[in-house]
């Protein structure tokens, strides 16, 4: 307080260190391993908040201290002066006595000088005198010697008393200036009002009971000092350089534990201390049960000491037990333990079986929440809190912990460069990273999928089929991958001279389901041929369809460039022609950027060289788009700032369907270059003036990426050029109206070279995943890496909960996202807490859902598993099998390549959605109707003419259960050779199906002439079909595709009826061949009926 100069202190820990040289300066440190956070100084409110009481209690102790001080060395200088004084007598009183001696002496040798007169009797006298005389100066002079020596104690004496009276007044200065800082508490709690009192002081005081320890003695020392009783408000013990040490603490007070170098064992109550009731075992006998843990200070194993009578505890602490580098055993006491393993593989000891606790994963710092649920059975641990912990011990199992280092590397190829990555959250909660790498020729296009908690589902994959040349994304700001409804996604790029000979570039794309398997070929977006069309970016509309763009190379003026679009369906066919995004002709527009609005339209922005500006500058241009791709009004600038050219256009809409267009400005925040937005409307209408995105103004800020929040506001990231030499990559979250949220933050955690061209997508938990290409750290030229945040920006790495052979059941009591658990052999179950989850599961017998929205991926086969998702909207993704599996209570359920056995139980509707392989799907275990889900031709078979492949549909209730028709198989249906409707239009029973132009979309025939039934069996089926569909007579032309279904009336042989796809091939038209039909799926034993119409449709 005051004016008072608390000089600098240096805090370190394994992550850096911070200097607090400020009054009022404070840091709080959460892990041993993270760099510290900057301080933050405290004013003297803040301060009388904070530390009021401990500030109080320092006060009162030192001016107690110092008057104690005081009053001794004053006692002292008293007792020296006196001993002085009485040093100084002893002297003087010698010196009279050796006068007296001297005196004697001297009148004796008198006498005898007179008798020397006489006879020579008196002579000889006289001379026995005068030796007797000599003898008293003798003694006389050893006086005077003694009288000095006194005299010289008595100088020491004195010099000691006023050394004695200096500390007197020294610490009389100390007690007035304890006095007076305990004067400023007062008035500061006179201003901003004290703390709230604390308890009283517990039994530990002087003369208290004994206080439990392993160095406790009989009397416990005053409350809260380290050798404090039981009730001694909290303890330090600390350990010195004496290798192996033990602890014990039985206290309800904060205790502090801090490990030495050897490996340290803490040890809460029952832990064998002088308070253990039974006290068996050897010194250092540890064992799982609290009974048979022996009292480090007890060396004798067969006479344990006398222990006092065990009370009830009191009220429950917290305790910090702080490991080493070493490796750690750390035990749980009945308190809330706050448990910090440091390095090392460290190990936290519960006292009961998994069963008995519940946990929350922390994908933030790696650790873990466990709770004891059943005190009663299990010792009650009571609430721990643990980071850098790796193993989590329990009486019938030990459970693994670890954490993904957070920034990981995408590409598993390393030699080459991989370079300028873009990220696309899936529908599954999952996510995509695509990127320029090497393929078989130079570059190619490559992917790499990731599950919802981040682990990759396999390895990296080739998007192109073509290798030969050169295939590159783009390398600036747009969006060249997509999200498709159905799960899938779709890729552009171009690549050269696949489309032409004379050197140019073709723009491209690819579409794929869900597991990465391409759906469609490869497909040349552009009409226009000639020179260069490059830098695809891709949207999808409300409408479900496509909307690409590009740059073109000559197409509406010579040597120049042109923006131009292309519409396409999810089955990868073009609706219309190429059109001209771009207006101006007069100069060039390159990097294309679209963004789809909720109105159903959709926006396109680029960079324009002067379009607008005299000087030669380039700037932003927009233009609006409706539905149908019909211009709203005209092109307009973005950017305000026009005195230098701005280029890299990124764009999105938030959820208040507001538009964020930002871009790179060079030097207009008095550097290289900054990142600079604007925000308007969907009819472009500008809402608040131009903004700055980023802080640092330093080297080149650029290149810039964004995505929308769930919150209503959206993360930014772009390379930034603010140390200097070296790129690194900054992020930035803002509100919905631009507003900072925070301060800016690098997204990389590597420092050295370039890490550049950086992109964001949002993830379904709410956060983002960031990644970019970083020169060198890979060990060769780029490597593409990728960080995953939560919502806050908090840098999270996927955590990993391992089990083992035994039989585990595991409980989650809080959310789980970028979480991953493999209980291992044994028969397992996982419980999930009641929240939005987002997990991945391996190894686990029965998965229960609560009440929120869960997302499980399994990442190993399920042979006769059980999930029960609970309430809520839930989703299952199965890994590839083959998978044997119950569900229940999940509305989204999605197979794996290979043939899944799934079993629908409960009340819940599902959405069931196969693999490319034949599934068994039953459903009669439901009183819901469930949705089989098809989206592509190759979810129901792999081959036409045979059985192979084909899905199994058992238990179907006509009028409950249906069949979906999605995504690219919805396209082929329902857009051959007519506008799509969103609907399926059937022909007659058994009637002439006209497919030509959309007049039919699919036709249901029943067995009439030929018992379908009995050839069920045999791999001719579509030949009996498609000889009975042509005996009855069909329209088609070389568009023309529907669906078939069909109907037995002997369902005998178990089969009632099925689902065929018909593709014209232009080979014969007006007639169906077996080639040309696709075997989607065959219903069971009961009769189909032309009911099942009614059933089938196209659904999201």
């Amino acid at each position: 307080f005051g004016n008072s100069f608390v000089g600098q202190l240096a805090v370190t820990n394994q992550g850096g260190t911070v200097t607090l040289s400020q009054v009022g300066a404070t840091v709080q440190m959460t892990s041993s391993l993270q760099a510290p956070p900057p301080p933050v100084v405290f004013n003297e409110q803040q301060i009388q908040e904070n530390f009021g009481a401990t500030l109080t209690t320092l006060s009162t102790a030192a001016s107690s201290r110092a008057t104690e001080k005081a009053a001794e060395d004053a006692e002292k200088a008293d007792e020296a002066e006196a001993e002085a004084e009485a040093a100084t007598a002893e002297a003087e009183a010698a010196a009279a006595a050796a006068e007296a001696e001297a005196a004697a002496a001297a009148a004796e040798a008198a006498a005898a000088a007179a008798e020397a007169e006489g006879t020579p009797e008196a002579i000889a006298a006289a001379e026995e005198a005068a030796a007797a005389a000599e003898a008293a100066a003798a003694e006389a002079e050893a006086a005077a010697v003694e009288a000095q020596a006194q005299a010289a104690e008595a100088e020491a004496a004195q010099a000691v008393a006023e050394t004695a009276q200096a500390e007197a007044q020294a610490a009389q200065q100390q007690a007035q200036a304890a006095a007076n800082d305990l004067a400023a508490q007062t008035q500061a709690f006179g201003s901003f009002g004290g703390p709230d009192g604390g308890p009283a002081p517990g039994e530990g005081e002087q003369g208290g009971p004994p206080d439990g320890g392993p160095d406790g003695g009989p009397d416990a020392g005053p409350d809260g000092s380290p050798d404090g009783g039981p009730d001694d408000g909290g303890g330090l013990f600390g350990v010195g350089e004496d290798g192996n040490t033990f602890f014990g603490s039985d206290g309800d007070g904060d205790d502090g534990l801090f490990g030495g170098p050897g490996d340290d064992l803490f040890g809460g109550p029952d832990d064998g201390g002088f308070n253990d009731p039974e006290t068996e075992g050897n010194p250092y006998d540890f064992s799982t049960d609290p009974n048979k843990r022996s009292d480090p200070k007890d060396d004798d194993d067969d006479e344990p000491p006398p222990t006092p009578p065990k009370t009830e505890p009191p009220e429950t602490g917290v305790n910090s037990i702080i490991g080493t580098s070493a490796d750690d055993v750390l035990v749980s006491t009945s308190d809330n333990d706050i448990i910090d393993g440091g390095a090392g593989t460290d190990t936290v000891v519960f006292a009961g079986n998994l069963a008995g606790y519940s946990l929350a994963l922390d994908p933030v710092v790696g650790g873990a929440t466990v709770i004891d649920t059943a005190p009663a059975t299990s010792g009650d641990d009571g609430v721990d809190t643990l980071v850098n912990v790796e193993k989590l011990e329990f009486d019938d199992t030990t459970l693994t912990l670890s954490r993904g280092d957070g920034e990981f590397l995408v590409n598993t190829v390393t030699n080459g460069e991989q370079e300028f990555p873009q990220a696309l959250s899936l529908a599954d909660g999952g996510f995509l990273i695509t990127y320029r790498g090497v393929d078989a020729d130079s570059s190619g296009i490559l992917g790499k999928l990731y599950d919802s908690a981040g682990n990759p589902l396999g390895l990296e994959f080739q998007i192109n089929s073509e290798t030969t040349g050169i295939q590159s994304n783009t390398y600036y700001n747009s969006d060249n991958t997509i999200a498709l409804a159905d799960g899938g996604f779709a890729v552009g790029w171009h690549s050269y001279q696949q489309d032409v000979s004379d050197g140019g570039w073709a723009a491209m794309t690819r579409f794929f389901d869900a597991n990465g398997t391409a759906v469609t070929d490869e497909i040349v977006l552009n009409t226009y041929t000639a020179s260069e069309q490059a830098h695809v970016t891709i949207i999808q509309l409300t409408s479900g369809d496509l909307v690409y763009a590009w740059q073109s190379l000559g197409q509406d003026a010579a040597a120049t460039y042109g923006i131009y679009g292309q519409r396409m369906n999810v089955a990868g066919e073009k609706i219309g022609s190429e059109f001209h995004i771009s207006t101006t002709t007069a100069s060039t527009q390159y990097q294309p950027t679209l963004v789809a609005l909720d109105n159903g339209g959709f926006a396109s922005f680029w960079t324009s060289d002067g379009q607008t500006g005299g000087n030669g500058t380039a700037e932003i241009i927009g233009q609006i788009y409706n539905s149908t791709a019909s211009k709203i009004g005209g092109e307009f600038q973005v950017n305000t700032y026009v005195t230098s050219s701005q280029h890299f256009p990124n764009v999105i809409q938030l959820s208040n369907d507001n538009i964020v267009v930002a871009w790179q400005s060079v030097s207009q925040d008095g550097n290289q270059g900054g990142v600079y937005g604007q925000i308007m409307t969907e009819a472009g209408a500008f809402v608040g003036v131009e903004f700055q995105l980023s802080t640092a103004t330093y080297g080149e800020q650029g290149a810039p990426r964004m995505a929308a929040l769930e919150n209503g506001g959206f993360i930014a990231t772009w390379h930034d050029g603010v140390n200097g030499n070296d790129f690194d990559n900054t992020a930035q979250i803002f509100d919905s109206t631009g507003g900072k949220v925070g301060t800016e933050f690098r997204i990389n955690s590597y420092l050295a070279n370039d890490q550049t061209w950086p992109d964001v997508t949002v993830t379904e938990d709410g956060g983002f995943i960031t990644t970019w290409q970083s020169d060198l750290q890979d060990g060769n030229l780029s490597g593409v890496y990728a960080q995953r945040f939560d919502a806050d920006g908090n840098a999270t790495g996927t955590t990993t909960l391992t089990g083992t052979v035994a039989n585990e059941d595991v409980t989650l009591s809080d959310k789980a996202t970028s979480t991953h658990v493999d209980l291992g052999g044994g028969t397992d179950s996982l419980t999930l807490a009641d929240a939005t989850n987002f997990i991945a599961v391996s190894n686990t017998e029965t998965i229960t859902g609560g009440t929120g929205n869960d997302t499980v991926t399994t990442t190993t086969a399920l042979s006769g598993d059980s999930v029960d998702l609970g309430d809520g909207t839930d989703t299952l993704k199965l890994t590839d099998g083959p998978n044997s599996v119950t569900v229940s209570n999940t509305e989204t359920i999605t197979g794996g390549a290979d043939s899944d056995s799934i079993t629908i139980n409960g009340t819940t509707s599902a959405t069931i959605t196969g693999g490319t392989s034949g599934d068994n799907f039953y459903l009669a275990g439901t009183s819901a109707g469930q949705t089989l889900r098809y989206a592509t031709k190759f979810d129901g078979a792999t081959v036409t003419d045979s059985l192979t492949g084909r899905d199994m549909i058992y238990g179907y209730t006509e009028g409950q259960d249906s069949i979906g028709i999605a995504g690219s198989l919805a396209a082929i249906i329902d857009d051959s050779g007519g506008a799509a409707d969103g609907t399926i239009t059937w022909a007659a029973t058994n009637g002439i199906a006209d497919f030509t132009n959309d007049t039919h979309e699919a036709l249901f025939i029943t067995d009439g002439v030929s018992n379908f039934a009995g050839l069920m069996a045999q791999s001719g089926v579509p030949t009996i079909i498609a000889n009975f569909i042509n005996g009855i007579g069909i329209s088609t032309d070389a568009e023309s595709d529907g669906l078939i279904a069909y109907s037995t009336t002997n369902a005998g042989s178990g089969y009632g009826g099925g689902v065929f796809l018909f593709e014209e091939n232009g080979t014969t038209l007006n007639n169906v061949s077996a080639n040309e039909l696709t075997y989607i799926a065959t219903i069971d034993s009961t009769v189909v009926t032309s009911n099942i119409t009614s059933d089938i449709d196209i659904v999201s």
